[in-house]
C-alpha cells in the first residue's frame, strides 16, 4: 500500500477539503540564504494549531520569520478574505492554494473567482483521482481500510486502485483545468506525493504526467521529500525539466528508516541534501518554496517550524 498523509486524504473526493487562500505579491524580504526568495510554510504543517488558535498561530509563524504561506481556500471557519486580510496585516504573502480534481470538477469557476479575488497566483492540484469513481466499491464499516484510515478510507481505496489509464486521464484533466486557470491570469500546477513513483511495467506515472501535460498550461510543485521517499532524485528532475517547476515543498526525511519510508523531520535534521537541491533550483523556474512537515511530530509543530526556518535562514549554497 502506498504511503499517505492526512493532507493527501483531505484532497480526495467525497471529503470536504479545509483550506485557505490569501493575498499578497511575492515579498522579497527576509530572504533565505539558499534562494533569494522569502521562506514560506505550508499551513498543513501547523494545521491543528490553526484550528485551536488561528490568529495566535499565524502571528507565531510571522514572528518566526516566515514571509509566505500556502494552504487551501478555508481554514478554522475563516473566509478567504478574512484569511487574506489577516495574513497581509502580519506581512505574510499568500500566492498559492491547494485543491483537488473533484473540487475542480465541481466548481473550477468558483475556485478561480475566489482565488483571483485575494491575489492568488498558483492553483495547485494536490492529488490524483480516477476517471470512473463508480468502479471503486463502497467500503463496508468492517473493511480493514476503514479501521486503518477512518473517514479517509475512501480516498485510500481510490489510490490503491489507480491504473495507468487513470493517470493519463488525470494528465488530460490538468490540461483542461490548466487552460482555464491560465486564461484567468494564474498558474495551474500539480503537487506530487510518493505514489506517483509506483511503476506500471516500465511506465512511471510521474513521467507520464510531465510528458502528457502542456507546459503552457501545467506546471509542477515539487515535493522534495515525497519524491525521495518514492525513490527518485529532485536534483535530476529540476535539471531535466527546469522550466516545469515553479514551486517547491521543502520536506526532510528522518534518518534510520527503511528504504521508501515517509517519516519526516525538521529541515536539516534528515537525510536530504538541501544544498544540491537549491543549487539545482537556481537553474529552474522556481519562484517560491514552502517548508512542510508531516505528523507524527516529536516536538510541537511550531517548534519544529522554527527549527526548519533557522536551518534554511542559515543555509548557504
Amino acid at each position: 500500500m502506498v504511503e499517505l498523509t492526512r493532507r493527501a486524504f483531505t484532497h480526495g473526493a467525497a471529503m470536504a477539503l479545509a483550506g485557505i487562500t490569501g493575498a499578497g505579491a511575492l515579498v522579497r524580504r527576509a530572504a533565505a540564504q539558499p534562494f533569494d526568495l522569502p521562506i514560506g510554510i505550508q499551513l498543513y504543517t501547523v494545521g491543528d494549531d490553526l484550528q485551536k488558535d488561528f490568529e495566535g498561530t499565524m502571528k507565531t509563524i510571522a514572528q518566526i520569520g516566515y514571509r509566505q504561506i500556502e494552504g487551501n481556500l478555508s481554514v478554522a471557519g475563516k473566509k478567504p478574505k478574512e484569511i487574506a486580510d489577516f495574513a497581509k496585516s502580519l506581512g505574510l504573502g499568500w500566492r498559492s492554494i491547494h485543491t483537488s480534481i473533484p473540487e475542480l470538477q465541481g466548481g473550477i469557476d468558483k475556485i478561480i473567482e475566489q482565488a483571483h479575488a485575494v491575489g492568488i497566483e498558483y492553483i495547485i492540484c494536490a492529488a490524483p483521482w480516477v476517471k470512473d469513481p463508480s468502479r471503486i466499491k463502497k467500503l463496508d464499516p468492517s473493511d480493514p481500510l476503514v479501521k486503518a484510515y477512518g473517514k479517509y478510507a475512501p480516498f485510500v481505496a481510490v489510490l490503491n486502485n489507480l491504473t495507468l489509464d487513470d493517470w493519463r486521464w488525470c494528465g488530460d484533466q490538468f490540461n483542461i483545468m490548466g487552460e482555464k486557470v491560465t486564461k484567468a491570469g494564474m498558474t495551474f500546477g500539480y503537487h506530487n506525493h510518493n505514489f506517483e513513483f509506483k511503476k506500471f511495467g516500465d511506465v512511471l506515472p510521474y513521467d507520464e504526467l510531465i510528458g502528457r501535460t502542456d507546459p503552457q498550461y501545467v506546471s509542477f510543485e515539487l515535493d522534495c521529500g515525497w519524491m525521495v521517499s518514492g525513490g527518485y532524485d529532485p536534483v535530476a528532475y529540476l535539471t531535466k525539466y527546469p522550466k516545469r517547476y515553479r514551486l517547491l515543498h521543502i520536506k526532510d526525511l528522518a534518518p534510520n528508516q527503511p528504504k521508501g519510508g515517509a517519516e519526516t523531520t525538521e529541515i536539516g535534521s534528515g537525510t536530504i541534501d538541501w544544498k544540491a537541491i537549491f543549487k539545482a533550483a537556481h537553474g529552474a523556474a522556481v519562484t517560491g518554496y514552502y517548508v512542510e512537515q508531516e505528523p507524527p511530530y516529536k516536538r510541537p509543530p511550531l517548534e519544529s517550524a522554527r527549527i526548519s526556518y533557522d536551518y534554511l535562514k542559515g543555509l548557504t549554497v
